[in-house]
């Protein structure tokens, strides 16, 4: 939650919930011992009865590249994977720090046990359209072997979001996606759709 005053950005850590029966808002985690730093521009993906946060930017711009874990049934923060300013070039553990990035649960023939990040901003503000893969049963990260010939620009603030199991060939629309070239039969469950974000030359 990004609040404003006098012009200046004042970031909340407050996590809050809807009530869909009383329709009204409250804090969803009133008496948590511990949270993740205030944050603007980050990423959230729920997965069965957890809400995983990564990355964003604090309120004096450093960008972050931790991930917490927000149970939902007891009202919880968890730490899985702790900020890291740097990380091995040649041979990363976890994504460089970023915000505005694409995220998505995974496709649903996977479903439930991993997610995906996209691209993003960086630490200097470059744009960034590397993939990245968390799975949540061994709590690791890693980055998915890309075998087409050709893969998305660089860009900031882009969609992700897992493509539906019942994803056929042809030319069809989805929402406001439309898709060009249809996926084979086997791949259907296994695919997600990236649309949009800005590029270098916005």
């Amino acid at each position: 939650v990004v609040t404003s005053r006098e012009e200046r950005p004042v970031f909340s850590h407050a996590t809050l919930k809807m009530d869909s029966e009383s329709k009204s808002w409250g804090l969803a985690d009133p008496n948590a011992p511990f949270f993740p730093e205030a944050r603007a521009h980050h990423g959230a993906v729920v997965i069965g009865d957890a809400m995983f946060i990564f990355g964003g930017e604090s309120s004096n711009g450093t960008k972050l590249n931790d991930l917490w874990l927000f149970n939902v049934t007891t009202s919880s923060w968890h730490l899985l994977v702790s900020h890291r300013e740097s990380t091995d070039s040649h041979n990363p553990t976890q994504p460089m720090p970023r915000s505005h990035f694409g995220i998505a649960p995974c496709p649903p023939a996977v479903n439930g046990t991993c997610f995906l990040v996209f691209g993003g901003e960086g630490r200097q503000f470059e744009r960034l359209g590397d993939l990245w893969r968390f799975d949540v049963k061994s709590i690791s990260w890693s980055k998915p072997l890309i075998k087409s010939p050709t893969q998305p620009n660089v860009r900031k603030s882009p969609t992700l979001c897992a493509a539906p199991d019942t994803f056929k060939p042809g030319d069809r629309w989805y929402g406001r996606v439309r898709v060009k070239r249809g996926l084979p039969t086997q791949q259907q469950g296994q695919s997600v759709i990236l649309f949009g974000g800005s590029a270098n030359d916005d």
